[in-house]
């Protein structure tokens, strides 16, 4: 068999590089490993062309208007200064004026004048066109999210396949050696850093086109990083062929379901408000003391502000005003009590 060739039939072999690494992205169903380079500098410096050409085409601009201006204002050129006006002010006018444009009225005879300044307007138009098509890519690039360690390293192990060498004869003391082989070769083999830190992922151009509805709460967070393994997918995905030459057999990747991470998320936060909306009913109601009533609604205020922190997105005036809510609601709960203990 050909290992050579890749084959896009299910259950076939991958050869390891851009098909089998393809497959890999693909093949998750959250698709948190789309992350690729954007390459900031090189849009930079791209950006800076288009940038530097404009200035010199906008100098040439303003080159044309300061000539014909001066044309106008000269007495001695009335016939040109009424050109000047008419191609000025109508557009079909100055169109016309190159044959090959638009237009029956066309010159016969090319006005090498109007001829350079149509075509700057063209070239203007096209190249300002590029720029601001290029600025609004980069501006949606930017603002893509910046793919969290834990992906990142799910990915760079993939990418980065790790093999065990071992040195001298069986009789003698053997030695083992780790060398790494990156799943692409050339300027390719560097895309996925190993043992990146989250300061270096910020600071790198690395983005991930999954963006998530909202940032993770920290409870979603923990959840992910720390018990992601009660979350495993048992089942392997159907895009992953399980004969696949990759640099990891299907059985060391290991998948973990986001939607799952979320419906816990939901249960958890679920069970907590109502155990923090139910379990002060019980509680206030056996107390027989004002300062111990006032300091159960304190406790049950802090812990439904942990709650809510932990828990959700929310904003520190939100927090605020849930919190504001939350302690109304328990002390209305108890008021009919307060003149029986004076």
């Amino acid at each position: 068999m050909d290992y050579e060739v890749e084959k896009k039939s299910p259950g076939h072999h991958y050869v390891s590089g851009f098909g089998s690494f393809a497959d890999f992205i693909a093949s998750d169903e959250d698709k948190s490993t789309t992350i690729y380079r954007q390459f900031a500098r090189l849009a930079a410096r791209d950006l800076l062309y288009y940038q530097s050409e404009l200035m010199e085409l906008e100098a040439l601009q303003d080159q044309y208007d300061i000539e014909d201006a001066k044309d106008v204002e000269d007495f001695q050129k009335l016939d040109l200064g009424g050109i000047i006006r008419a191609h000025s002010r109508d557009w079909n006018t100055f169109k016309n004026s190159v044959p090959g444009r638009s237009g029956p009225n066309a010159p016969a005879v090319p006005d090498e004048r109007w001829k350079k300044r149509i075509d700057l307007a063209m070239k203007i138009r096209q190249t300002l066109r590029d720029y601001q098509e290029a600025l609004i890519r980069q501006s949606t690039l930017a603002s893509l999210p910046r793919p969290s360690k834990q992906t990142m390293t799910a990915l760079s192990n993939y990418f980065h396949t790790r093999t065990s060498i071992t040195h001298g004869s069986a009789s003698a003391s053997q030695q083992q050696t780790t060398i790494t082989y990156p799943t692409l070769t050339g300027a390719s083999s560097n895309l996925y850093a190993t043992g990146m830190t989250e300061a270096q992922i910020r600071l790198s151009d690395l983005i991930s086109l999954s963006r998530p509805a909202d940032p993770d709460e920290p409870l979603t967070h923990f959840l992910k990083t720390y018990c992601s393994r009660l979350f495993r997918e048992v089942k392997e995905s159907p895009f992953l062929p399980s004969r696949a030459i990759s640099h990891l057999p299907s059985r060391q990747v290991a998948r973990y379901s986001l939607t799952r991470i979320q419906v816990a998320v939901s249960f958890i936060a679920t069970f907590f408000a109502a155990a923090l909306l139910f379990l002060p009913i019980a509680v206030l109601r056996t107390s027989s003391s004002q300062h111990v009533t006032l300091g159960l609604i304190a406790l049950f205020v802090a812990l439904f502000a942990i709650a809510i922190l932990l828990m959700t997105n929310a904003r520190r005036a939100e927090i605020f005003g849930a919190c504001a809510a939350y302690a109304a609601v328990l002390v209305v709960f108890v008021s009919g009590d307060f003149g029986s203990w004076h």
